[in-house]
């Protein structure tokens, strides 16, 4: 047989739990607390939140580049946040600490809880899982559902574990579908391993029933078109030498502890000794290796990695914390040093919310004094969500990858400046004037640059 778990305090677990839940809440609170978008993203996102509590329907009356599950999400978040307008950011908050929690049940099967613990706090504090469950997007929640199904599967054998995994594994697909791949994958080789047949086909068809069902409430074909199909169109070509580039450049400055161990831990992959803790919750010894290859071939694969794009690297994060679980046998007290050290560190190298620019400001003040119920035409759509108005649902997502792939064109933005409605045009970002769109007759310039007001508004 091979060896036991370490005897632990039994009060351990609830006591890691809780500093992991502090350690991942504490590094997001400035984000959450920002009254400007972080990213444009990300005011694509709450201006589109803004859009569904107004009554309008994703997929059908205004365009959803995420899963179907993804805004339900964000509204939930609105209503945890007590109707503060930055209260969908609370479900950026929660899953960058379900990312920790889960992370850390996922390496006790493969080390101490201290050790598993020890990484699991250098994964809270993860520059690229800040990344991805910070300002709002889509990665941070698919990886929290993702990484809970694994959990769970590595614990449990029963068939509500079974169950309540396919529900997690659909939810991750109905919110982001490519890079939670991997995960899912170890979630069936680890019940494949087991010989449980009958729970893998339990997950199975409830991840199966969840993502379907999600997208029957907005409509199947919709939901393909604007999820998969918009995607599918964009510049997907991946250059394998640039992302590798990428990849450890934003390891090496968001999160160089891990790099390093992780590093070490390679190095020392063909020197495990004895049977690895693994066994005793039969699981393979290769699992660890086995889903950082498949993370890092989506990764580096099959994803167009641009400058900037840091939060794809969090889907790397968790894998990597548990092969260096599995396979770097240092002291505690070295390990134990290197987190005392890196805490402080990766606090410090945190970006804080930029303050807003002075343009920008006048632009929010200006909109402000529109009429609540007044649609707008921005290229800038978070500076909308900023002033508390609503997009014009046509426009809410002037991403330049809709430009390029026809999900938005001229024709649509000029519809949507004729429309009754609409009260403003606010210019921006640029998008709309690198595209040759300029407001028409019906607006006039006003003092505030960008900013131009429809006749009778």
């Amino acid at each position: 047989m091979g060896p036991g778990p370490r005897i632990e305090p039994r009060g351990a677990n609830g006591l890691y739990v809780a500093v992991l839940a502090l350690l991942a809440a504490a590094v997001r609170i400035p984000m959450w607390l920002s009254s400007t978008h972080l990213t444009f993203d990300e005011g694509v996102f709450l201006a589109s939140t803004d859009l569904a509590n107004a009554g309008f329907t994703q997929y059908r009356d205004f365009f959803a580049s995420q899963g179907p599950l993804f805004l339900p999400l964000l509204q939930l978040g609105d209503f945890l946040g007590f109707g503060d307008p930055r209260g969908s950011r609370t479900i950026m908050v929660i899953s960058g600490i379900a990312i920790a929690i889960a992370t850390y049940f996922i390496l006790t099967v493969a080390t101490s809880r201290r050790r598993a613990f020890l990484l699991s706090a250098l994964v809270a504090i993860s520059g690229a899982v800040l990344m991805a469950a910070g300002p709002v997007q889509s990665d941070g929640p698919a990886l929290g559902f993702a990484l809970a199904a694994l959990a769970i599967t590595l614990h449990r054998s029963d068939r509500t574990g079974a169950l309540l995994v396919g529900v997690l594994i659909g939810a991750a697909v109905a919110v982001k579908s490519l890079h939670v791949i991997p995960t899912a994958l170890m979630v069936a080789i680890v019940l494949g391993y087991r010989r449980d047949w009958l729970n893998l086909a339990y997950t199975s068809l409830t991840a199966l029933a969840i993502s379907l069902g999600a997208s029957l409430v907005y409509g199947v074909e919709r939901v393909w078109d604007q999820y998969v199909l918009f995607h599918l169109a964009k510049d997907n070509s991946a250059n394998l030498l640039d992302n590798v580039g990428h990849t450890g450049t934003f390891l090496f400055e968001f999160d160089l502890a891990l790099l390093v161990l992780g590093v070490a831990a390679v190095a020392l992959l063909g020197r495990s000794e004895g049977k690895p803790m693994l066994h005793v919750y039969d699981l393979p010894p290769w699992l660890p290796g086995m889903w950082m290859a498949a993370s890092l071939a989506v990764i580096i694969g099959f994803t167009h990695i641009e400058d900037g794009f840091v939060r794809v690297v969090a889907f790397l994060i968790a894998p990597l914390a548990m092969l260096i679980a599995r396979h770097l046998h240092i002291p505690d007290r070295i390990l134990v040093g290197v987190v005392v050290i890196a805490i402080p560190f990766q606090v410090m190298t945190i970006a804080l919310p930029p303050e807003p620019d002075p343009a920008s400001t006048a632009l929010v003040e200006r909109i402000e004094m529109l009429d609540e119920e007044a649609l707008i035409v921005s290229d800038d759509p978070g500076l909308l969500w900023s002033a508390r108005r609503l997009s014009h649902p046509a426009t809410v997502d002037p991403s330049f990858p809709r430009f390029t792939t026809r999900f938005l064109t001229e024709d649509m933005i000029d519809r949507a400046l004729n429309d009754p409605l609409t009260c403003a045009y606010v210019q921006a970002s640029g998008r709309f004037e690198n595209a040759g769109i300029t407001p028409q007759g019906l607006y006039q310039p006003t003092a505030v640059a960008g900013f131009y007001l429809r006749d009778g508004c």
